[in-house]
């Protein structure tokens, strides 16, 4: 009776979140495409805002910045600025150096050395001041942008609704087809973005406003600057976690968070189980610990910002749970452990079943086996994240 009670809660309150997300992310769909056809994407022109793009790296590849750099160069955004930051690397070659040379050489392209390392949060405030810029791009240097219109569609979310403080973009998997790992890692990032964060942008309370893909404006991140570098958790400053809090930020200040899904970029992802944990380690450390802060400054916000936040912070403990209560009496009765499972291969096949439907790619399929990776892999790393959360450091892989 134990085990059908345990099973049952984690199970009612697993499917009824993940059946409101999705309904909730075709709403999102219909309402963001409705109002693209009503607004469509204005020509290039010097009616736009002015924009700049702000690129931190830190012991990072050179190969995939310059990548990065010069992906920016080619969008068709009217006086768009960009500036590299390297946060003191330790590692520079012969050739990175004539890397950096090269960006340099781009009229529009400005790199700055730190002479060390001081954090991402720093460098990309040290970036700001030197610019006067009404809308700034934070990205990853590992991302990359495909369509020259990517950012001026990202913006067009900011430019459309004054209400609105920041906005993420779609990132997509640039090394999907590597092996097995960064496939799943892919599909992962489709619901993450088009059901997740489409959800929780419908209510304009997109929690994480990604690091590969996000913009904000200026005069918002002039107004936190100091709550952003002088975090503090557990009596240190905080160093990862910036898009969450950056996010955070926004949020607690009255603005809001939007998801724009036709502003796509290509991000490089982990390729192997260690630099996957590593990866997974970091982003759960500044999820709890922007949960707590969310829970402490957010108190007027959305319903449903309550009601997901608390679900991501609840349902694995359940699922931690309702696992104990079944391996404790699989013993006597082994055929618990497989109904066990195919709940969860159900629970993952719901979860996919959006986007299976929406881009007809039946790789989704292998995400019905979410369930088990979870168990073996994301889980761990949630309760190492926990057991490690004051330590701090990039932790890049």
């Amino acid at each position: 009776m134990t085990l059908a009670l345990v099973l049952l809660a984690y199970g009612v309150l697993a499917v009824s979140h993940i059946a409101l997300q999705l309904a909730l992310a075709v709403s999102h769909q219909i309402r963001f495409w409705l109002g693209i056809r009503r607004h469509p994407l204005p020509a290039v022109s010097a009616a736009w805002p002015t924009a700049a793009v702000i690129v931190t790296s830190y012991n990072e590849s050179l190969i995939d910045l310059q990548t990065c750099i010069l992906s920016i160069t080619r969008q068709d955004y009217p006086g768009l600025r960009i500036v590299c930051v390297d946060d003191g690397s330790s590692d520079l070659t012969d050739e990175d150096r004539e890397i950096y040379a090269e960006l340099q050489s781009h009229e529009a392209v400005d790199v700055l050395f730190l002479a060390e390392n001081t954090g991402k949060r720093n460098a990309q405030m040290v970036a700001l001041a030197r610019v006067t810029a009404e809308i700034i791009v934070t990205m990853d240097s590992d991302t990359s942008l495909q369509d020259p219109a990517a950012l001026r569609k990202l913006v067009h979310t900011l430019r459309d609704n004054p209400r609105v403080g920041a906005v993420t973009g779609n990132v997509y998997t640039a090394n999907r087809n590597r092996n097995l790992l960064t496939r799943i890692t892919a599909l992962r990032y489709w619901n993450a973005f088009y059901q997740e964060r489409a959800a929780q942008s419908l209510f304009g309370c997109v929690l994480c406003c990604s690091g590969p893909l996000s913009a904000y404006r200026h005069s918002f991140l002039v107004a936190v600057e100091h709550d952003y570098l002088n975090e503090r958790f557990m009596g240190q400053i905080c160093t990862f976690g910036d898009d969450r809090h950056l996010t955070n930020l926004a949020l607690a200040n009255g603005w809001q968070a939007k998801f724009s899904p036709n502003a796509s970029a290509y991000t490089i992802v982990p390729h192997t189980f260690r630099q996957y944990r590593r990866q997974q380690v970091r982003w759960n450390k500044s999820f709890y610990r922007e949960a707590l802060w969310t829970f402490r400054h957010l108190r007027s916000r959305n319903l449903y910002l309550w009601y997901d936040l608390a679900m991501q912070v609840v349902l694995p403990f359940m699922f931690l749970g309702a696992l104990g209560t079944l391996l404790a009496q699989s013993t006597a009765t082994p055929g618990l452990l497989w109904r066990y499972l195919l709940v969860m291969v159900g629970i993952g096949l719901l979860r996919v079943s959006y986007g299976l439907i929406k881009t007809r790619d039946v790789q989704f399929l292998l995400f019905s086996i979410f369930g088990l990776f979870y168990l073996s892999v994301v889980l761990s790393c949630r309760f190492f994240a926990l057991a490690t959360i004051n330590r701090t450091g990039w932790g890049t892989r």
